[in-house]
């Protein structure tokens, strides 16, 4: 799987930030995922996981996203981040073609991330790098999306882009020599942009209660098309969930 686009499910939860008056905000849902796996031979990966959503002034929580808010106000702001790379890499078994291959595993990320709301849109940048020490990498994010409220129903579209260096490309994409097979050669990978486009529909179907709805196709960049154990580029993805406030 591709990371780490902002995580839908995560934004779902989120687009009802805490007020004011409540100052805080604490929601829990259930969500489906399907998202189709750039690696050939593995189809598309569902899965069925617990949605969380925590904001408050201080600290937030949004799926497999933690953030530490620490300058700024609600038009720009600055938070330190910690991310799980929930779906990153494959193991051996997952189809004939990585047979062989050795087991990629997930990473923790940490890094920052400004938020901007620009008026026509919001605009969030970010660094993250690998501080579990399985790629080493690093990744580099810009995303702009804009809410368009309709009533009880919600569209926010957005768009976005992500650099991920090469140490990251090599851990999740690359073949080593030990690795290698006819008709899967060695590949040491490189920096890529991956770029994202979507939309996410929430309903409120009560003042705590909402569902949504987010579909999404994600481009992967050249370093990673030209993998050879990739025979995608398009990566079509649908997330829908149940979400219940608390307060």
């Amino acid at each position: 799987m591709v990371a780490t686009m902002p995580a839908a499910m995560a934004q779902t939860a989120a687009a009802q930030p805490a007020s004011k008056a409540d100052d805080y905000f604490f929601g829990l849902g259930i969500g489906l995922s399907s998202e189709r796996s750039p690696y050939k031979g593995v189809g598309y990966e569902n899965h069925v996981i617990p949605v969380v959503s925590y904001e408050s002034r201080l600290f937030s929580i949004q799926g497999k996203t933690a953030d530490v808010h620490l300058l700024g106000d609600e038009t720009l702001s600055f938070s330190a981040r910690a991310e799980y790379g929930f779906g990153d890499g494959y193991k051996g078994s997952d189809s004939s073609a990585l047979t062989g291959m050795s087991h990629r595993k997930e990473a923790i990320w940490l890094g920052g991330v400004v938020e901007w709301d620009a008026g026509w849109a919001d605009v969030t940048a970010s660094w993250l790098g690998d501080t579990s020490g399985r790629s080493k990498g690093q990744q580099v994010g810009l995303a702009l999306e804009r809410d368009i409220p309709m009533g009880a129903l919600q569209l926010t579209p957005r768009i976005g882009a992500i650099w991920q260096d090469r140490d990251f490309v090599d851990y999740y994409y690359g073949v080593r020599a030990s690795e290698a097979r006819p008709g899967r050669a060695a590949y040491g990978g490189k920096s890529t942009i991956n770029t994202e486009l979507g939309v996410r529909a929430q309903y409120s179907l009560t003042n705590r209660q909402m569902v949504f709805l987010d579909l999404s196709a994600n481009r992967v960049g050249s370093g990673i098309q030209d993998s050879p154990i990739v025979d995608r580029t398009w990566l079509p993805a649908v997330r829908a969930g149940y979400l219940y406030r608390f307060n």
